[in-house]
């Protein structure tokens, strides 16, 4: 009670408020069913294995579509290889992170990076590594 009163307050403030590796450790269906939650973020052990493992899939697809029914925003984190990308896209999951994009930055880094990016004035995107 005493965590959603704090997420609550926190929330009033323009916070917004994710449970990080959904689906290890302490992660709990409680979380999602008692906090007033943003997003959910998939842990990168299920990404890992998306590829070759159909109960990696299922786990992702069952998050993804329990997400979307409780109107929560979806995140995949771990995101290494195009395959996995495919994979994601392919269970209806389209917010992604991980390191196929770019590994963690400085914030005048992630400005630059952002820039090159998606200006294309600045550059040339890199069309192959963005998400619909």
């Amino acid at each position: 009670e005493q965590a959603r009163r704090s997420i609550e307050a926190l929330k009033a403030l323009g916070a917004r408020v994710s449970l990080d590796d959904f689906g290890c450790g302490y992660s709990s269906l409680a979380y999602v069913q008692k906090l007033p939650l943003d997003r959910i973020k998939i842990d990168r052990g299920f990404v890992w294995e998306i590829e070759n493992d159909k109960a990696s899939r299922q786990i992702v697809k069952t998050i993804v579509d329990l997400c979307r029914n409780m109107e929560i925003a979806c995140v995949a984190e771990g995101v290494e290889t195009q395959a996995q990308l495919q994979a994601l896209l392919a269970l209806d999951c389209h917010l992604v992170q991980g390191y196929y994009f770019a590994r963690p930055m400085t914030a005048q880094d992630a400005m630059l990076y952002l820039l090159r990016e998606f200006l294309p004035q600045t550059a040339t995107p890199a069309a192959d590594r963005k998400v619909a």
